[in-house]
């Protein structure tokens, strides 16, 4: 592999539903003890009552019960924060963080935090470039068949690197062709991901 910080095993078990019951790696990346165990466990309707050593529970809907929803399933509190939404259920606020509008068309046309509002434009469906409320151009992104292949932006130039025979390991290199930053999917879509200092350790 590319990078050798990534060598070891993952091992999962199963219930005779097929639903994984535990997942175990001896991965080592910088900065980090060695490997992690996560464990989980579910309800008849196949709900994780535990998430990664984590308890959860739901209502009758299947929804969990650590956050609120409207009518629509949408989540009006996510972990304690406020989520609105429009007639489309499309988010538009979160909390007093960030909010966004969208196209006609479906796509995100700007959002906006406490000090900024971004513009998107898109080639078809594809973002291509991101622009501030004075029209300066703020990044500009490069694709390929694969996904994203460079972005360019204030913080500098980024070069994407996909693991084609295993895309859950994610590489982002900057314009000198250091990695900077890591990401590996574990199961269910939760990704870890490593950024790393000048001096090799690595933030979680």
């Amino acid at each position: 592999p590319g990078n050798t910080s990534y060598s070891g095993t993952i091992n999962f078990t199963y219930d005779n539903k097929d639903q994984i019951t535990q997942e175990q790696s001896t991965r080592t990346p910088p900065g980090f003890p060695t490997g992690y165990t996560n464990t989980f466990a579910y309800d008849s309707a196949g709900n994780a009552t535990t998430f990664k050593g984590v308890t959860r529970t739901y209502n009758s809907s299947n929804q969990n019960t650590a956050n609120t929803y409207d009518n629509n399933g949408n989540p009006t509190t996510y972990s304690g924060t406020s989520m609105t939404y429009d007639a489309e259920n499309r988010l538009t606020a979160v909390g007093t963080l960030m909010m966004a509008g969208y196209t006609s068309g479906g796509q995100r046309a700007w959002k906006q935090n406490s000090t900024t509002k971004t513009y998107f434009i898109y080639d078809g469906l594809v973002p291509v470039s991101e622009l501030s409320s004075s029209g300066t151009v703020l990044a500009t992104n490069t694709f390929r068949a694969t996904g994203l292949a460079v972005r360019d932006s204030s913080a500098g130039h980024c070069f994407y690197l996909f693991d084609l025979h295993d895309l859950t390991h994610i590489s982002i290199l900057r314009y000198n062709f250091r990695v900077v930053e890591d990401y590996e999917e574990e199961m269910n879509g939760i990704s870890r991901s490593w950024r790393f200092r000048r001096n090799g350790r690595a933030d979680n």
